[in-house]
């Protein structure tokens, strides 16, 4: 009799430490891979969709899969209840909705002082929040939009990724811990010197064809070399590095710009300064006297 009281009683301590366990787990709402994005953006992850926890190959891994699960890692940290965030979110719409991938664009703001934007496989790009404090003009923010828009249409964000992930010789992971494996080797790495002339290239490209004022993306890249920090506590250099480790050779690219632009000096095109100060799009308003170039 008493033997089989002490098994019940395993039985049932055992059954309680599982659900515990289960529990557990479940509270869990993400992987020690995330860490990086959320140490950056200060939030954490809420929900967990059952579409990350599918078990991939890094050899099957689709970019537009990897991004669908970006979108799903950080979809309850968008910032799309502010003026600020519908804003940008509206222009990136508007300004990719002929984009060669085919890709749904989804920009996260994230509340940091130094200016930095990024790329992620699928169409998700980062921007902070000093980016969008540095920016003056619509045009300028186009020209940022589309050198990340770039890299992603360029295929430099997934083939990075996946290069890396097989360097590092990663098995088959969960599609959400590939998502963080590929948010935090982009986050804290920097493209060659032919991907960033290749992405100025086609931001400048997206500027003319948007008819956008050509000169922004020489102006604002100027700007982020000058940049000065928006939090006094923070060391400049400490700042300035953000960016310049992430797009390198700034003083090349800044020279490169200002002479593809000059081909379209004195045609009329448009800077979006009174756009980007109500935050309004071009494509809802467009201002009569915010064009340059006029005789």
């Amino acid at each position: 009799m008493k033997t089989r009281l002490l098994v019940l009683f395993g039985l049932l301590f055992c059954g309680a430490g599982l659900g515990y366990f289960l529990v557990t787990a479940r509270r869990q709402s993400y992987p020690p891979t995330a860490a990086p994005i959320f140490e950056l953006i200060g939030r954490p992850i809420k929900t967990v969709d059952r579409t990350l926890t599918r078990v991939l190959p890094i050899d099957n891994l689709d970019e537009k899969e990897l991004g669908d699960a970006i979108r799903l890692r950080y979809a309850a940290y968008k910032d799309q209840h502010t003026s600020r965030g519908r804003y940008v979110q509206r222009l990136l719409e508007h300004i990719s909705r002929n984009n060669r991938k085919g890709f749904t664009y989804t920009i996260y703001v994230l509340p940091q002082p130094y200016a930095n934007a990024w790329a992620m496989p699928g169409g998700v790009l980062f921007i902070t929040e000093g980016m969008l404090a540095t920016i003056e003009s619509e045009a300028e923010l186009v020209s940022i939009l589309g050198h990340e828009m770039g890299h992603v249409e360029l295929s430099h964000c997934m083939d990075g990724v996946r290069f890396q992930l097989l360097a590092r010789k990663t098995g088959s992971r969960s599609l959400g811990e590939l998502a963080d494996l590929a948010v935090g080797l982009l986050l804290r790495s920097s493209f060659s010197k032919n991907q960033e002339s290749a992405a100025d290239r086609y931001g400048f490209d997206l500027l003319v064809v948007e008819n956008y004022d050509p000169a922004a993306a020489a102006r604002v890249m100027q700007k982020l070399d000058d940049h000065q920090p928006v939090d006094e506590t923070l060391d400049t250099k400490q700042i300035l590095s953000e960016y310049l480790m992430s797009h390198p050779y700034t003083n090349m690219r800044v020279a490169r710009l200002e002479s593809m632009a000059a081909r379209y000096q004195g045609q009329r095109a448009y800077v979006g300064a009174l756009n980007y100060k109500r935050r309004i799009t071009r494509q809802d308003r467009e201002f009569p006297d915010d064009f340059n170039g006029i005789d």
